[in-house]
């Protein structure tokens, strides 16, 4: 408990120092001006033709807009200036068609001459009708520069919306647009000027229409409340009252009527010294507080709220002492407990690289990574995944997501940014995505989807009907599984064997050389025949085949016919003496059986059943036991000296109960006397009595009074014997041993013997009442002495016999009945006779007749058994097997018939055939051991056919063994079709995913079902949430703020029924509550984003899965002071959490986590081409990335571009790497080959070059493109998560003046440099342009990260390829023959064709489609553990959409035109046909397409970016006159353009420029 306690309070000193320091990043803003951007409504230009403002007043009806916004901004274009009219031209100042300059009239100016040095004054008003044009033309015009500036504002106010727009796509997760009123003003702290009420936005753009909209979101409205900690005295304590009412009023910043309203009742609760100022009102200053309603628009920071969840998770964890555990393994560490790991088959192998999993359902494409994270999250608290760029993270979440709905687990997938959840959703199944809510904005549009869905899906389906849905799809999807491990085992044992030598029998051959062994000795060793067991030696020694071959003569074919019969054993027959001794017993029992019929004059059959015919009946004795009968005659002899009086007791117990009294009553008597001569024996030994009994009866009552007084005094006086003279009488009798009376015991002696000789004389009254009419001596007559004593010996017969009717009788009339004989006729039952006679019939039926009875069954028995005993042999003799046998046939004749003579004949003759059964036996063990390796063979042996009939053995028969083996094994190696297997595999891997997806989806709503059907609540509060939703519409009726409230409320129930929950994690933070919503797994997505407040998040799941990658952008610590940090460290963590120094504002979750656990890294990169990502590969990854997809996917070429410019950085920007871009940009967007391609720009050296290029691409790139090709411009943390076709990078840098190297940029502090460039580069999936303004040889060092990426940029294949170089363009003889067969037959092939990180023997290529062409077979480096690589690459590739036929050496070498004919079939059927006859190796491929870029840039650049130049006017363009003018007046020839300032002088002085022109001329 105390460990509890103590780890408790660890966990909670982490949360308050994250929660310190995320109070130490915030700062509060108490001044609207401090914020990024904010807008005043009121301040709006009035503009109705473009922009549009919409109040969210609560009316009766809603409005049906195209979208919910509150501020709608076209993008006015510029209107020309009226024309100048052509009076002015030369009386204007200023650029009369620029908004922004001033028009003047000039007064009056000077006529100039061209050849004469005179000039003339002419004033303006000279002509009046010029006046009237110049006034006509300045109205116009000032009209026209009032809407031009209205134009301006708008434009304005539309350039900043949509770079806001950009800002939030690009930091979503750190900036927000909210709209906002109720500014508060405090008289005591004269800077706060700062809205109160406070409502998140979302922004949309429409390209077509090149409207930007400020919308609303379903978020409600929230207070500031941070403004009032800057303030004193304030009711804080009306807060909780006012959060209540705005919860239900749901006041809208943007409302005119109920918000206005809520704020006055506001500012009065939180100071009476306070005033609320409408619009159009004036602050008069009299009140400390002033609220003002004007709402506005601002863009800030993303308030952060981690510090008030931690309020929560502290306050949770300190009520129910709750802490998940993968936190408490942060906290404390401590040992984990490893499963111990077991060397994988091929098919487990194979299984895993697919993504296979009896127990772990991957609905979509997968590989072992992903199973391992699914596997170690069951096994531990958390999983660390490390995802380099591009390796499917994604994917690999919404595989994972699908596997935990599926087991009814409830899952929360975060992230730093919305970016890397965009897509999540849409990745899961379409069926399960109802079970996931994915909340990437303020919106509940999603939550709808979902929730209607749940509600659809549970008024169709029941969970029962969904369980047997899914127990026939877990069925169908095992034998899925089974059957593609037998085919990849298949598969791989056929590809494995083309590699391995022929071991036989110790030897070891190639397949070659076991193909020529064959070819020469065909004719001379091919007489095995049929099919041999592969692979074992021959199956019996020399002398074993010596002498199977010599029992072809030592049995003959009819011997070996009747002992193949399978002739019984002799042994196991009655042998002929014992026949003829059991033959002599049966005729002696005949004999005994015809004496006991003579004896009772009975008539008996023993023939079938056994028959009576008795003078008291007939009966048969059908079932005869020797137990049952041995009982019954035990039973007999019981009764052989039977007396009368048993009898009469038997008769006297059948008569009731009152007769049984009598007896009973004799033996109690018995008992009685026996007791009273015991007790004097006992007592009075030694005294013997010298008188008759019967006279001592007469004294009887003197005795008593005599015992009287002697027991009272021993001596009696002389005096008391004259008052008693019958006493005193008494004491002179010698009655006792010839004595007197003398003692008290005297008398008792005599007492007692008189008692004894009362009771034996009514003993004997009874005794012969019951017993002596019965026959029985008379009681007296038993003993002399004690006759008691004799009769006590018959109490036990007495009781016997008593309950032998009831007991005895029951025993013998079952005994009857068990033996079949029946007791109604045996023992003569009528039950008209008197008790006595049926007593007496049965007792005589017990002595007389049933004895003989019994004999008769035993000799029955005794005959039935020796029957028996012959019946066996002839059962032996029986036998299907030798109906056939002549031999058997004599002998059972001869049984049958009871002939012993006939049967020793015959017996001896089968005794002389079974002894060679010794011979038969070895050869058919012999054959038989053949047989199991060459059925065939042994047959022919068997049957003596050919060679093998003869009695000795070939001599060359190891070799005639080693050709059969040879000749099967290669004929083995090619028997079944690799093509058929790879098809069925591949087939067997779509219905596998096919199925798993489905029954994913079945399990997941299953669980939910099972869940909710017993919720009535939540199924009320689905329902209801869904109609309360209809009813809010679009939130701007009268009633919309009570429907609201009551959403919300249901929602928090609704939340239970949902599963899966995607949101970024400031998303999480704020709507998420610690304690009630716990998930059994949050996922945590680019991790190495998100900073040490991320911690929060983590204490919402049972278990973690985190998923980053060290390697790119971290946190980065930017305004929050080193020290302060450490300070925190010291005072809440040090000492108590591990590596307590780690955390500080450059440490990612990520960090964090692989402090304690395992990172698991997933390698598969799908989304660069090989020649981008290899950059990355190198830099931060060893090479241990393998890029998936083919160079040749793309027509992008060449896929990395070093792109130089003649650029100079000026502070952090590059304006010619700016305007280049925007060039290359714009000429891609002109080429086919870009269509519907994505661009991004990211800067490698600051935001300044960011906005440089955003405000390029605004100018110059038309807002469609720019949405409709999602370029975004930024920096790499900008860019992380996301990704874009096309990638254009901005170095900025450029060469210093003097010429010389550049300061040496290395990796940077905790690798931030490296980091960036390996995001930056690894975010273009087709092709990546890196501008640049170095010249990475002369000005920039070695080591520099700089001069890698453009080293890397000139010549990617140079560092693809440089740890390993192709030796050969073909591993054999083998592969140039095939590549040569294809070439010949007209086949596009190219040789050593790279994939990624892989390399193909041979590709066929067909417009575009490509074949995998692999040769299996003896190759220097071939093997087992090649052979699971080369498999485990094919399915890979399989998975993402290659095709191979894979041709086996063994197959080609035998056969080369039919192998060669089934891979041109195989081809046919893939649509791949021959094209140009050329082999085509990999080099770097040329590209007309970066050649036409770069023409179409440069034109773009010089008309966008270049100046024009002074045009050469040709002598034909203008007239002499012109040109002279221009001479005289210095005039430049480009001003010669606007001459109209000449024309005047054309005419008069035509004549006199004759002269001057020839001379010019």
């Amino acid at each position: 408990m105390n460990n509890n306690l103590k780890n408790n309070s660890n966990i909670i000193s982490l949360y308050k120092f994250i929660q310190e320091f995320c109070k130490i990043r915030s700062k509060i803003i108490i001044n609207d001006n401090d914020y990024i951007w904010n807008c005043k409504i009121d301040n709006i230009e009035d503009d109705p033709e473009n922009i549009s403002i919409k109040y969210c007043d609560q009316l009766e009806d809603g409005d049906d807009d195209e979208l919910d916004y509150i501020l709608k901004v076209h993008k006015p274009e510029f209107q020309n200036a009226p024309e100048l009219p052509k009076e002015l031209k030369k009386w204007i100042s200023g650029e009369w068609n620029d908004y922004k300059d001033e028009v003047k009239i000039i007064k009056e100016r000077e006529k100039n001459s061209l050849l004469d040095d005179i000039d003339d004054i002419e004033k303006f008003d000279d002509d009046p009708k010029r006046k009237i044009i110049a006034e006509e033309y300045l109205n116009k015009r000032n009209e026209w520069v009032k809407s031009q500036k209205k134009v301006e504002k708008t434009r304005k106010l539309f350039t900043d919306l949509y770079m806001i727009y950009n800002d939030l796509k690009k930091d979503s997760e750190t900036i927000e647009i909210i709209v906002a009123n109720g500014y508060i003003k405090d008289r005591n702290n004269p800077n706060i000027y700062h809205p109160i009420l406070t409502k998140n936005l979302n922004m949309n753009f429409d390209a077509v229409k090149n409207i930007i909209y400020v919308t609303n979101t379903d978020t409600r409205s929230e207070l500031y409340t941070e403004l009032f900690q800057m303030m004193e005295n304030i009711n804080l304590e009306s807060f909780s009252s006012l959060n209540t009412k705005l919860m239900h009023s749901d006041c809208h910043p943007m409302d005119r009527n109920n918000t206005k309203e809520f704020l006055k009742v506001l500012v009065h609760m939180i100071s009476s010294d306070s005033k609320f100022i409408d619009e159009g009102e004036i602050d008069d200053g009299n009140n400390r507080i002033s609220m003002f309603y004007r709402p506005s628009i601002i863009v800030r920071k993303r308030l952060d709220g981690t510090v008030k969840a931690i309020d929560k998770i502290i306050k949770n964890i300190e009520e129910t002492g709750f802490v998940p555990a993968h936190l408490l393994d942060i906290v404390n560490g401590g040992r984990i407990e490893r499963p111990e790991e077991k060397e994988e088959s091929i098919e487990e192998l194979l299984a895993k690289t697919g993504g296979e999993s009896i127990d772990i359902l991957l609905t979509k494409e997968a590989n072992k990574e992903q199973l391992e994270i699914a596997k170690r999250i069951d096994m531990y608290n958390a999983v660390l995944v490390q995802g380099p760029p591009g390796t499917g993270k994604t994917h690999t979440i919404a595989n994972l997501v699908g596997d935990f709905l599926a087991k009814g687990k409830s899952v929360l997938v975060t992230s730093y940014t919305k970016k890397a959840l965009s897509v999540l959703k849409d990745k899961l199944p379409k069926n399960m995505q109802s079970l996931c809510v994915s909340v990437l904005d303020d919106s509940n549009e999603d939550m709808e989807k979902s929730i209607d869905g749940i509600t659809e899906r549970m008024s169709k389906y029941t969970s029962f009907e969904l369980k047997k849905e899914i127990n026939e799809l877990k069925e169908k999807r095992l034998k899925i599984i089974d059957d593609l491990s037998k085919n990849r085992k298949k598969i791989y044992d056929i590809l494995n064997s083309e590699y391995k030598s022929i071991v036989l029998n110790g030897e070891e051959i190639s397949p070659t050389e076991a193909a020529i062994f064959i070819m020469k000795n065909r004719n001379k060793l091919d007489y095995i025949n049929g099919n041999v067991k592969l692979y074992t030696p021959l199956p019996l020694s020399e002398d074993e085949l010596n002498f199977l071959y010599s029992t072809n003569n030592d049995i003959t074919v009819n011997e070996e016919k009747e002992l193949n019969y399978n002739l019984p054993n002799p042994s196991n027959l009655i042998k002929p003496s014992v026949l003829e001794n059991n033959l002599k017993k049966v005729n002696e029992i005949i004999d005994n059986i015809d004496i006991i019929k003579n004896t009772k004059n009975w008539n008996i059959s023993i023939k079938d059943n056994l028959y009576f015919e008795t003078e008291f009946g007939s009966f048969y004795v059908t079932d005869l036991n020797i137990d049952y009968i041995n009982e019954l005659s035990l039973y007999i002899k019981r009764y052989k000296n039977i007396e009368p009086w048993c009898i009469g007791i038997c008769c006297d117990s059948k008569k009731g109960e009152a007769h049984k009294k009598n007896w009973i009553k004799l033996i109690a008597k018995i008992k009685s006397t026996l007791e009273i001569n015991d007790y004097i024996l006992d007592k009075y030994f030694g005294k013997k009595l010298t008188c008759n009994v019967n006279d001592l009866i007469e004294y009887k009552s003197s005795i008593n009074k005599l015992a009287k007084m002697l027991e009272k005094d021993s001596k009696i006086s002389s005096l008391r014997l004259i008052f008693n003279g019958d006493v005193k009488k008494l004491t002179t009798l010698k009655l006792i041993n010839n004595s007197t009376i003398k003692t008290h015991d005297d008398c008792e002696f005599l007492l007692k013997s008189i008692d004894l000789y009362n009771a034996r004389n009514e003993l004997a009254q009874n005794w012969n009442d019951l017993m002596v009419i019965n026959g029985s001596k008379s009681f007296f007559d038993l003993d002399s002495e004690e006759p008691e004593r004799t009769a006590e010996k018959y109490i036990s017969q007495i009781e016997y016999y008593l309950n032998w009717y009831s007991k005895d009788y029951k025993e013998l009339l079952d005994l009857l009945s068990k033996n079949t004989i029946p007791p109604q006729i045996v023992l003569r039952v009528n039950s008209l006779d008197s008790d006595f006679e049926q007593v007496d019939k049965i007792f005589n039926a017990l002595c007389n007749d049933l004895p003989y009875i019994i004999n008769v069954c035993i000799n029955k028995i005794n005959i039935s058994e020796i029957n028996d005993v012959i019946d066996e042999s002839i059962d032996i003799l029986d036998d299907n097997l030798l109906i056939n046998s002549s031999i058997c046939i004599n002998i059972k004749t001869s049984l049958i018939n009871r002939d012993v003579n006939s049967y020793l004949q015959q017996f001896k003759e089968l005794e002389e055939t079974y002894n060679k059964y010794e011979f038969l036996t070895k050869r058919n063990e012999l054959l038989n051991r053949i047989s199991k390796v060459a059925p065939k063979w042994a047959n022919d042996i068997r049957n003596r056919n050919g060679i093998h009939g003869l009695c000795s053995c070939p001599s060359n028969i190891k070799d005639a063994w080693k050709y059969k083996q040879l000749d099967l094994i290669l004929e083995d190696l090619t028997s079944e079709s690799l093509d058929s297997l790879q098809k069925k595999s591949q087939k067997l891997s779509i219905n596998y995913r096919k199925v798993t997806e489905e029954y994913a989806e079945k399990c997941a709503w299953y669980q939910l079902l099972s869940k909710t059907e017993c919720d009535i609540g939540m199924k009320q509060a689905l329902k209801g949430w869904e109609l309360t939703i209809k009813k809010i519409g679009k939130g701007t009726g009268k009633n919309a703020a009570k429907y609201k409230a009551q959403a919300r409320e249901l929602m928090s129930k609704c939340q239970n029924a949902v599963p899966c929950w995607i949101m970024p994690i400031n998303k999480a933070i704020e709507s998420l509550k610690p304690g009630e919503n716990e998930f059994d797994v949050i996922i945590i997505d680019e991790a190495s984003q998100s900073d040490i407040s991320s911690l929060a998040i983590a204490y919402l799941g049972k278990k973690m899965i985190v998923v980053g990658d060290d390697k790119q952008v971290s946190p980065m610590a930017i305004g929050v002071e080193y020290d302060r940090i450490v300070d925190l460290q010291e005072m809440l963590i040090k000492g108590k959490i591990p590596n307590s120094h780690l955390y500080s504002t450059k440490t990612s979750l990520y960090d964090i986590a692989a402090t304690t656990f395992q990172p698991l890294m997933l390698k598969e990169h799908f989304r660069c081409v090989p020649e981008i990502i290899g950059f990355s590969n190198m830099l931060s990854y060893d090479y241990k990335i393998k890029p998936l997809r083919d160079s040749n996917s793309s027509n992008l070429v060449p896929a990395v571009i070093n792109y130089r410019v003649d650029g100079k950085r000026e502070g952090k920007t590059n304006i010619e790497e700016a305007k280049t871009i925007v060039s290359l940009i714009k000429a891609c967007i002109s080429m086919e080959e870009y269509n519907n391609k994505t661009f991004g720009v990211i800067s490698l050296l600051g935001d300044e070059q960011v906005r440089l290029i955003d405000s390029l691409i605004m100018e110059k790139i038309s807002n469609k493109d720019v949405e409709d090709r999602r370029i975004l411009v930024g920096n790499a943390s900008n860019f992380q998560g996301d990704e874009r076709d096309v990638i254009f990078l901005s170095m900025v840098d450029s060469c210093n003046e003097n010429g010389g190297p550049l300061s040496l940029s290395g990796n940077g502090v905790d690798d931030s440099n490296k980091k960036r460039y390996n995001v930056a580069v690894s975010r273009a999936k087709d092709q990546l342009w890196v501008v640049n303004s170095l010249d990475s040889t002369y000005n920039l060092k070695p080591g520099d990260i700089r001069k890698k990426l453009l080293d890397y940029a000139t010549d990617p294949n140079a560092f693809m390829y440089k740890e390993e170089e192709i030796k050969n363009k073909a591993d054999s003889i083998f592969e140039v023959e095939v590549a040569n067969k294809l070439v010949s037959e007209g086949y596009h092939i190219v040789q050593q064709y790279p994939v990624g990180a892989y390399r193909l023997d041979i590709v066929v290529i067909y417009e575009g489609r490509k074949v995998v062409i692999e040769c299996d077979g003896e190759r220097y480096h071939s093997g087992t553990e090649k052979v699971r690589e080369d498999m485990q690459r094919q399915a890979i590739l399989e998975r993402i959409g290659w095709r191979f036929i894979r041709i086996r050496g063994s197959q080609y070498f035998r056969n080369p035109e039919s192998e060669m004919k089934r891979v041109i079939e195989q081809l046919n059927i893939m649509e791949i046909y021959p094209e140009d006859d050329k082999i085509v190796t990999n080099k770097n491929r040329t590209s007309d397409l970066l050649e036409k870029v770069k023409r179409k840039a440069s034109e773009y650049f010089n008309e966008d970016f270049v100046e024009e130049k002074p045009e050469i006017i040709n002598s034909t363009d203008i007239s002499t006159s012109k040109i002279l003018y221009a001479l005289d007046s210095n005039k430049t020839i480009d001003k010669l353009k606007d001459s109209e300032i000449l024309d005047e002088y054309v005419e008069t002085k035509e004549k006199e420029e004759e002269t001057f022109l020839d001379f010019l001329i």
